[in-house]
C-alpha cells in the first residue's frame, strides 16, 4: 500500500497513468478547442498579418514565376514592414484560403479568420504536447508531465491568446518545441535529434527574431556539455549538422531575407529590438512612453495576470534550483545529475531572452504578450517547485508531513480549480485575466483590451439589451467594425453600425488612449451617457455608451 501510494516518485500519491491516459486527455482536450474556437472574435492585427501573407505570396508568385494575378501590386516584400515580420504562418493562412476559395468574396471574412485561428489554435495543441513530452523528458513520470500541461491549458492569459493571436502564441508554440528539442538534443544526440531541434528553431527565428535565443543558447548548451563529458567529437558533429540546416530552414521559411540575407538579418534584428513604436503604455497608473519603461514592466506584469500558485510555485523552484547550484558548485559542477541540467536550461530559456530585452532597452508595449514565449519553461519550473516541496514537506516529523502536503494540495488543487472556473466564467475573454495581486480599478491602470476582442461581446450584449427596436452604435476603434464584420449573420438583426461622419445613438470603445480616458473622466462626447460594461472578473474593459443628443445630431446629418 505505501508503496502504491508513493506512486513511484509522484509528489500527490497517485499511480502511473497508463498511455491511453495521456491519449484521451490530449484527445479530449483537442476537441475542445476546436469546438471553442468560434467564440473568439477578432484582433487588432489579424488584418494586418492577412496582408502580410498576401504580400509574401505576391513575392513568392513573381520570384518563382507561378504567373498568377498579383494580389497587391502597390506593395513590394523588399519595401514592405512584413519583411521585418515572421511570414510562414501569414503565407500559410493565405495559401490555404485561396485552396479552399475564401480568397474571392469580401464576405468571406469571417471564414477568412475562423481558418486562421483553427492554424493558431491546432499550432498551440501542439506545443502542448511537445510541452507534455519536455516535462516527460525531465521528470519520467506521466503523472507529473499531465499536471504541468494542466497548469499550462489553466494559464487564462496563455490559454485565451492561443484562439486568436497571430503573432505571440505562434511564436510561444515555435519556441516551446524548440525548448523540447533542445533537452531532447542533449539526452539523446543522435543525428535525427540535431535535425529535428534545426527544424524547430527554424520555424521558431522565422516567427519572430528573437528566435535567435534557441540557437544561442544551443551553442552555449552544447559547448558545456562537451567540456562535461570530453566528448568534444559528438558534439562537434552535432552543431556541424544542426547549425547550417537551421540557417537554410530559416532562410527557406523567410522570403523577406532571400535578396540579401545576412543585411536583412541585422536589419530585422536592429528593428525589432528597437521597434520604432512611439505609444505610450498604462503601467500602475501612469502613460509612460514604451521605449522608458522600468527594467521590471515584464515580471510587474506576469505577476499580477498570472494565477498566484504559479507565482508562489515558480518561486519555490527559483529557490530549489538556487540550491542544487550551490550543491553542484561546491563540488566544482554545474550540476550534478540529468535533471538538475534540465532545470538549468529551463532557468536559461526563461531568464536569458527577459535580460537581453532588459539590456538591450528594447520596446514593449500591451502587457507582457511579447515575452509570452518565455512562460512555458518558466512554468516548468513552477512545476518542479511542486515537486520539489512534496518531496522537502515528507521529510518533516509527524504530522507536519501531513499538514504540509495538504497545505501545498489546496494551494495548488484548489487554485487550479477556482482559476478553471474564471476561465469559464470569463470565456471568451480569458486573455484579461488578473489576479488578486493587480488591486482594482484595472481599466485606468493597467492596459486591457488592447485587442479590441470585447467589442464582439459588446456588439452581442447591445443587441440582447435592446431588442424591441433598431439603432445605431459605433466602435471607437477599428477592432469594432472588423468584429461586426465578422460576426456576419450572428449579427444582432435590429443593429446597424455606422461609419464616418454619420450619428450613432450609442458607442463603444475601451479607453485604450490617454486622451480617451480624460475624455471619459471629463464626460466629454462620446462618453455621455454609461449603459453598460463588458468585465472581467469584475473589472470593467469595455464600455458602451448612448448619446442623448442622437437624435438632434441625426436631424442635423440628414438635414
Amino acid at each position: 500500500m505505501k508503496a502504491w501510494l508513493q506512486g513511484r516518485g509522484l509528489p500527490f500519491g497517485v499511480p502511473v497513468q497508463p498511455r491511453h491516459g495521456v491519449a484521451v486527455f490530449f484527445l479530449a482536450w483537442l476537441v475542445l478547442g476546436l469546438c471553442l474556437v468560434p467564440d473568439y472574435g477578432i484582433s487588432w492585427d489579424e488584418a494586418a498579418q492577412r496582408d502580410h501573407g498576401i504580400v509574401a505570396f505576391d513575392y513568392l508568385n513573381k520570384k518563382l514565376g507561378l504567373g498568377l494575378p498579383i494580389q497587391k501590386p502597390r506593395s513590394h516584400l523588399e519595401r514592405h514592414p512584413a519583411r521585418h515580420y515572421g511570414l510562414w504562418f501569414p503565407l500559410t493562412g493565405y495559401l490555404l484560403e485561396r485552396a479552399l476559395g475564401l480568397d474571392h468574396d469580401v464576405f468571406d471574412l469571417r471564414e477568412r479568420f475562423l481558418l486562421r485561428h483553427f492554424l493558431t489554435f491546432l499550432l498551440f495543441w501542439g506545443a502542448s504536447l511537445a510541452f507534455y513530452h519536455l516535462l516527460y523528458l525531465r521528470w519520467k513520470h506521466r503523472g507529473i508531465a499531465l499536471l504541468g500541461v494542466l497548469m499550462l491549458l489553466l494559464s487564462p492569459r496563455i490559454f485565451g491568446h492561443a484562439f486568436f493571436n497571430p503573432k505571440d502564441s505562434v511564436f510561444l508554440s515555435t519556441y516551446l518545441i524548440g525548448c523540447w528539442t533542445l533537452l531532447r538534443l542533449t539526452e539523446r544526440p543522435t543525428p535525427g535529434a540535431a535535425a529535428a531541434h534545426a527544424v524547430a528553431g527554424a520555424f521558431a527565428l522565422s516567427t519572430r527574431i528573437a528566435g535567435l535565443a534557441l540557437p544561442a543558447l544551443t551553442l552555449g548548451w552544447l559547448f558545456l556539455l562537451a567540456l562535461r563529458q570530453k566528448n568534444y567529437r559528438l558534439w562537434a558533429k552535432r552543431l556541424a549538422l544542426y547549425l547550417p540546416l537551421t540557417a537554410a530552414l530559416a532562410l527557406a521559411l523567410s522570403p523577406g531575407w532571400w535578396e540579401q540575407p545576412l543585411h536583412a538579418v541585422g536589419e530585422t534584428v536592429q528593428t525589432m529590438a528597437n521597434y520604432p513604436w512611439n505609444s505610450e503604455v498604462l503601467f500602475r497608473g501612469a502613460f509612460i512612453p514604451a521605449t522608458e519603461l522600468p527594467w521590471y514592466y515584464i515580471p510587474w506584469w506576469m505577476g499580477i495576470s498570472t494565477p498566484l500558485p504559479y507565482v508562489l510555485l515558480f518561486g519555490a523552484g527559483l529557490l530549489f534550483v538556487g540550491v542544487h547550484l550551490g550543491k553542484g558548485l561546491r563540488r566544482g559542477v554545474l550540476w550534478r545529475d540529468a535533471g538538475e541540467r534540465m532545470d538549468l536550461m529551463l532557468l536559461s530559456l526563461s531568464l536569458l531572452p527577459w535580460l537581453a530585452v532588459v539590456l538591450r532597452g528594447s520596446t514593449l508595449y500591451d502587457g507582457w504578450r511579447q515575452m509570452q514565449f518565455i512562460y512555458p519553461p518558466m512554468l516548468a519550473l513552477a512545476l518542479g517547485g511542486a515537486v520539489f516541496s512534496w518531496r522537502a514537506l515528507g521529510r518533516l516529523p509527524g504530522a507536519w508531513k501531513g499538514v504540509g502536503r495538504l497545505a501545498l494540495l489546496l494551494l495548488l488543487g484548489g487554485g487550479m480549480l477556482h482559476t478553471a472556473t474564471r476561465m469559464a466564467k470569463d470565456h471568451p475573454l480569458q486573455h484579461l485575466y488578473f489576479n488578486p495581486l493587480a488591486g482594482k480599478d484595472l481599466l485606468f491602470r493597467y492596459d486591457c483590451d488592447y485587442w479590441g476582442l470585447a467589442y464582439k461581446e459588446a456588439i452581442l450584449e447591445l443587441g440582447r439589451r435592446i431588442p424591441d427596436r433598431c439603432v445605431t452604435f459605433k466602435a471607437v476603434h477599428y477592432p469594432g467594425e472588423e468584429n461586426w464584420r465578422f460576426l456576419e449573420h450572428r449579427q444582432p438583426p435590429n443593429l446597424d453600425i455606422a461609419y464616418g461622419p454619420e450619428p450613432a445613438e450609442f458607442h463603444l470603445s475601451e479607453l485604450r488612449w490617454r486622451y480617451e480616458q480624460d475624455r471619459y473622466r471629463r464626460r466629454e462626447f462620446p462618453y455621455l451617457e454609461e449603459v453598460f460594461w463588458i468585465r472581467v472578473g469584475g473589472e470593467r474593459m469595455l464600455g458602451v455608451f448612448r448619446d442623448p443628443r442622437y437624435e438632434e445630431r441625426l436631424r442635423r446629418f440628414i438635414r
